[in-house]
């Protein structure tokens, strides 16, 4: 336990720190399965983050309202899924209440609790995926639909709801999967997870504290050759990447982006020939809107769209520039030019 809390206080401070400076945070807001009307919105994610610190408890502004009805515009409920040692609200707090105002039914779920705190998401992928098939289920039931759209950041826009996909039936309920720096193919993060495997700390670190999604989430992992074998998508299901080449945490940014099986031979972890398996990256029009792909995959690259737009890893979930390509990616008939602003790169603080 005392390894537990040791890695909670860790990640809370590596997380605040990276961010940058962070605004002081109200008292808790109790948790609540209704919207959190209470909670406000944040611009970012530093001041997502300390208000989650000081109320783990809480969820984004615009959430979990179980008696929303879809409209005929939009007519499938959009299920966000948050990132590692992160929740709902620091990873959404700007995004949630933007769908919402939109016209969305929004739903939120805090996933793979190991630790006490705003550190979530560090259980094992699979268990963590199994919690993503529960509450995508009280979704649908709640809502009277047959399909949801799922909008992650992180893991939860990557390796997590993939294997819910693939092994958990989640291709038969989602229509799409829309990724923001999404945790595809393992990670480096910038060469340290290299370092540390290398020594052999990474799994008794993992086994000590019960993070196992850390494991998970290295390169070549178990949960990464399972989810690699027979190729990166499924049938029936339309894949986003909404990747930025600033990412100093999903490293290099290039696993970020999915492969497009058709006609692809099977595809095994760390036996990838990029000449058979080319990673194809949307093309933005002048007006900076990415044109609907023909198959079910399309990688954006933000600096395609936004060449100004340096955020890195944690400030891409609130990058206006991202938050408009995930809208435009949920409606793409109604898509409208994203803005473009400029945020200069800060690695791994960014």
């Amino acid at each position: 336990m005392r390894a537990r809390s040791l890695l909670a206080a860790a990640l809370g401070a590596l997380a605040l720190a990276c961010a940058g400076p962070a605004v002081a945070a109200p008292p808790p807001v109790p948790r609540a399965d209704p919207a959190v009307s209470a909670t406000p919105r944040f611009e970012t994610f530093a001041q997502a983050y300390a208000y989650s610190l000081a109320a783990p408890q809480a969820y984004p502004a615009g959430v979990n309202d179980f008696s929303c009805r879809p409209s005929s515009a939009h007519p499938r409920p959009v299920v966000l899924v948050h990132g590692t040692a992160a929740d709902s609200l620091s990873s959404f707090g700007r995004l949630a209440p933007l769908l919402k105002d939109a016209g969305y039914c929004v739903f939120a779920l805090d996933y793979g609790v190991v630790l006490p705190g705003a550190a979530k998401a560090l259980a094992a992928v699979p268990d963590s995926a199994q919690e993503l098939s529960a509450f995508v289920d009280k979704v649908l039931d709640a809502t009277g639909t047959s399909n949801v759209d799922l909008v992650g950041y992180s893991q939860g826009g990557g390796v997590m709801p993939r294997w819910y996909l693939k092994y958990l039936g989640g291709q038969e309920k989602v229509d799409q999967l829309i990724g923001i720096s999404p945790s595809n193919h393992g990670t480096s993060l910038s060469d340290l997870v290299t370092l540390l495997r290398g020594i052999g700390v990474i799994a008794p670190a993992s086994a000590l504290t019960g993070a196992q999604a850390l494991q998970d989430q290295t390169p070549c992992s178990e949960v990464n050759a399972a989810l690699d074998a027979g190729g990166d998508i499924r049938p029936d299901v339309r894949y986003t990447t909404i990747v930025s080449d600033q990412d100093a945490v999903v490293t290099p940014h290039t696993n970020q982006f999915l492969h497009d099986n058709a006609g692809r031979p099977k595809t095994l972890c760390g036996n990838r020939d990029p000449e058979r398996e080319p990673t194809v990256v949307a093309t933005p029009g002048p007006d900076g809107i990415v044109p609907p792909a023909s198959g079910p995959l399309t990688n954006i690259l933000l600096q395609d769209v936004c060449p100004s737009d340096k955020s890195g890893h944690l400030r891409s979930p609130y990058s206006p520039t991202v938050d408009a390509l995930v809208l435009n990616a949920l409606d793409p008939h109604h898509a409208t030019p994203p803005p473009c602003t400029t945020v200069l790169p800060a690695g791994l603080l960014g």
